[in-house]
């Protein structure tokens, strides 16, 4: 941390269902090249030793097993590594099984949450396959390490006193009453969401909206969430990495000019398939050629000044090329 600053990073490696081991070297490898930018924490996928789509795969022990031996991959890596990591992953403690967190750094399994909230409507179905977690704290044998295992779990660095961890997963930012909420009470300075979040239309917009609420009601403690890939072919979802940082700030002004481009290609055609569009998406529309106007014109009253190199660095060609 540097004058009260840390550097954070949201991760979504390519996955394959089920391939602990593929999924596990993505990670690594991932985690390796954060570690090797200065990143102090990184932030990986909901299920992303086995990937979310797994079904009733996640009740076979050999998948279960697939998922320690691939966090244990993971332990062995980070042994050499000044960061903290989190990766999610199907956990049977006393019967029972969890969609958890793990956290991690330096080669040392520091703790495990569970997900307190389960999503069991429209495409999603985990209370078919997994128990919510509760706010009593026990001790298990994960990996050969005796860990705390609850999801009233706070991760304070000794080396850096002012940040202080809060975890919890996807859904549980959609409740009443986030896990996180009692997190930022109880001493949380950042909170991490690991999430595997499908893409469908109006999901971003609220998607934001939680997180400009959440940041806004005290803006001392930022949030980190983790959006999956399109990784994963069962079901036919559409999955889209949204590794973003949100602390309140408007969307667009914190995506590159690539990424603008790309979503409002995505909506143009969308809304020329569709007979019928929602407001959000129109007014995402109005949002991104607002932002992209915006942008091109500064550039134009900079040109030559001290930030053009900046705006070239800023792939400012090829949003200039695209508004022609």
């Amino acid at each position: 941390m540097k004058d009260g600053f840390l550097k954070a990073a949201a991760l979504s490696p390519s996955l394959r269902v089920a391939d602990c081991n593929y999924n596990a070297s993505q990670i690594v490898s991932q985690l390796q090249d954060a570690a090797a930018r200065g990143v102090k924490l990184a932030v990986f996928p909901e299920f992303c030793l086995t990937g979310y789509t797994c079904g009733d795969l996640f009740l076979q022990r050999t998948l279960q097993q697939g998922a320690l031996d691939a966090l244990q991959t993971v332990l062995d890596a980070s042994r050499e590594l000044d960061v903290a990591a989190l990766v999610g992953l199907p956990l049977l403690v006393r019967g029972k099984l969890y969609n958890c967190a793990a956290v991690l750094c330096g080669g040392r399994l520091l703790g495990l949450v569970p997900k307190t909230y389960l999503p069991n409507y429209g495409e999603f179905y985990e209370k078919r396959q997994f128990t919510p977690g509760s706010t009593e704290v026990e001790n298990v044998t994960v990996c050969g390490q005796e860990v705390p295992f609850g999801t009233s779990l706070l991760f304070r660095c000794r080396q850096m006193p002012s940040f202080v961890l809060g975890v919890e997963i996807c859904e549980d930012l959609w409740s009443a009453l986030p896990p996180s909420t009692f997190h930022t009470l109880a001493g949380a300075t950042v909170i991490a969401n690991l999430s595997a979040s499908d893409e469908t239309v109006g999901k971003a917009e609220n998607r934001v909206g939680r997180f400009k609420k959440t940041a806004e009601e005290d803006d001392r403690h930022p949030y980190v969430w983790d959006a999956d890939e399109p990784l994963d072919p069962l079901p036919p979802l559409d999955f889209h990495a949204q590794p973003d940082w949100f602390d309140a700030r408007t969307l667009p002004e914190n995506l590159s000019n690539v990424r603008i481009i790309k979503e409002y290609e995505q909506l143009e055609a969308f809304i020329e398939k569709d007979e019928w569009i929602g407001d959000p998406v129109l007014v995402r529309k109005e949002e991104l050629l607002t932002e992209m106007s915006s942008r091109v014109r500064n550039y134009d009253g900079r040109r030559g000044g001290a930030d053009y190199l900046r705006a070239i660095s800023q792939d400012i060609d090829v949003l200039l090329d695209f508004m022609g």
